[in-house]
């Protein structure tokens, strides 16, 4: 699959849980451009528009907006930034549970806010909403452990973008 096409995908499942986390009903359509798209493609386009009106709509009625995986604003195709898909983190595997949380009972998000300079380096990471009990702590470590990712492009160059992603801490069935 060719990376652009490989983005465009990753791109609509970002959409997809943005969505389903918000209850927006949203209409995902395989992407039928015929070129490398990169989620950028008169399609694509048009379902970040529906997104990010609806969302607005949910912020105007005082509903907060739920992010899922990402923040919505880095959505817009001109500052997307997406981690290497041959060396990139899993956070499921890289997230050690803070006993402190586990013997608490301690589950959630928690939501970090990082930059990706022009260069790909994350950078400036803080917690946005923490649970405490070390989660924040944990959530922080493993942002820091990311490789480079590809960086935000603007007009062609390549821009810091800010970045939002939450953490979730999830206790096993016993």
């Amino acid at each position: 699959m060719a990376r652009g096409k490989q983005t465009c995908k990753i791109l609509k499942e970002i959409r997809k849980q943005i969505a389903a986390e918000n209850d927006i009903k949203l209409v995902i359509e395989e992407c039928t451009y015929q070129g490398d798209c990169l989620g950028t493609c008169p399609k694509c386009e048009a379902e970040v528009r529906y997104l990010e009106r609806e969302l607005e709509k949910r912020q105007r009625m005082g509903k907060a907006a739920v992010v899922a995986g990402l923040s919505v604003g880095l959505l817009g195709a001109s500052q997307v930034a997406l981690a290497q898909q041959s060396d990139s983190l899993r956070m499921d595997t890289n997230v050690v549970y803070p006993q402190e949380a586990k013997e608490a009972g301690i589950e959630g998000k928690v939501f970090v806010e990082f930059y990706i300079e022009g260069d790909g380096t994350v950078c400036d990471a803080k917690v946005l909403r923490g649970i405490g009990y070390g989660c924040d702590e944990e959530a922080l470590r493993v942002i820091g452990l990311m490789p480079k990712w590809y960086p935000g492009k603007q007009r062609g160059k390549a821009v810091r973008v800010r970045y939002t992603l939450p953490v979730t801490f999830k206790l096993a069935k016993q």
